[in-house]
């Protein structure tokens, strides 16, 4: 198979994986030879290196720590494989139903998962509602086909008779935003599920069976991310818990990171800053001026929509700093 020792074979082993040598003319691989693989599991065979893959995702993951890393189960749909990359913090790509069940198979939860493909059964879809996986609409009419799932879904049939008025409304501001023609009809769409949502985990509370849910701890900007645009998100996810979650505390708290958070983007010396970017800016800050000064639930979540459509197109206006 080769010749005797590994200096001479250097340069081909460098294309085998990092376990790989040969020892008195024969291939080794995570420590076996190739004739007791051949003779074990026959021939053609494919072998993969759990040292070699482990340390390739970890490259991947250093080199992009804020990133939310996914592989191409197309690539080799394996459960073993799948399983190995979600120890290591790398999620997966599915493109079909039978992909998707691999990686269920393989414990990856709806976090770990983007679910994609031009050709998706409404299986796939009910499938990776039920897992809340993130979902690519890849193909016209795959919005609303994608609400539907949702809605198949009775996540409220075990709900007490007087939450299913909330789960309904809750699923029809699901279709009608994944429906909506526009930005602006989107966000006002985004309004009116966070005030459903607020409704009925305000019922909830009230329940003798509830479940308490409170918001999560704000976390520190990640490193490398503009500080700017950190408050900016801050602020508006702090909004959109105090909106579903009914925290008072976190919606003040959102509406006062907005009115206080610097809204430019840096400027080179010299440099004015756009007059249509100005105007969105002060659109921005009374947006946040009259979010904090909203008093119900429906005039909150109308200005909310508003405050998310304007943030959009404002964005356009800016670019990355130097």
């Amino acid at each position: 198979m080769f010749g005797k020792g590994n200096r001479h074979y250097r340069p081909m082993l460098e294309l085998f994986p990092e376990s790989a040598r040969v020892e008195r003319g024969e291939l080794l691989v995570g420590g076996v030879g190739a004739t007791e693989l051949a003779n074990r599991f026959g021939t053609p065979l494919y072998v993969f290196c759990e040292e070699t893959i482990r340390a390739r995702a970890r490259e991947v993951r250093e080199a992009a720590p804020q990133a939310r890393v996914m592989w191409a189960a197309k690539s080799f749909p394996n459960v073993a494989i799948l399983r190995l990359l979600a120890e290591e913090g790398i999620g997966a790509l599915v493109a079909s139903f039978g992909e998707l069940e691999l990686a269920r198979a393989a414990g990856l939860g709806g976090e770990q998962l983007v679910v994609h493909g031009n050709a998706k059964s409404d299986e796939q879809l009910r499938a990776a509602a039920d897992l809340g996986a993130l979902v690519v609409l890849d193909a016209e009419g795959e919005a609303a086909r994608a609400a539907d799932a949702l809605a198949a879904e009775d996540f409220g049939a075990q709900a007490p008779a007087d939450w299913k008025h909330w789960l309904g409304l809750l699923r029809q501001h699901a279709r009608e935003l994944s429906m909506a023609p526009n930005l602006a009809n989107a966000s006002q769409e985004l309004g009116r599920m966070a005030v459903a949502c607020g409704d009925c985990h305000d019922l909830q509370r009230r329940s003798p069976n509830s479940v308490r849910v409170e918001p999560e701890p704000w976390r520190d900007p990640p490193e490398q991310f503009d500080e700017r645009m950190f408050r900016h998100q801050l602020g508006a996810e702090q909004i959109w818990v105090g909106l579903i979650l009914r925290s008072e505390d976190a919606y003040r708290s959102g509406t006062i990171t907005l009115t206080r958070a610097p809204l430019a983007p840096p400027l080179r010396e010299g440099e004015a800053i756009d007059p249509a970017l100005h105007a969105r800016i002060e659109e921005v800050r009374a947006l946040a001026e009259r979010a904090r000064a909203a008093r119900t639930h429906e005039d909150r979540g109308r200005v909310y929509g508003e405050l998310i459509a304007n943030c959009a197109t404002c964005h356009t206006y800016t670019r990355p700093a130097p």
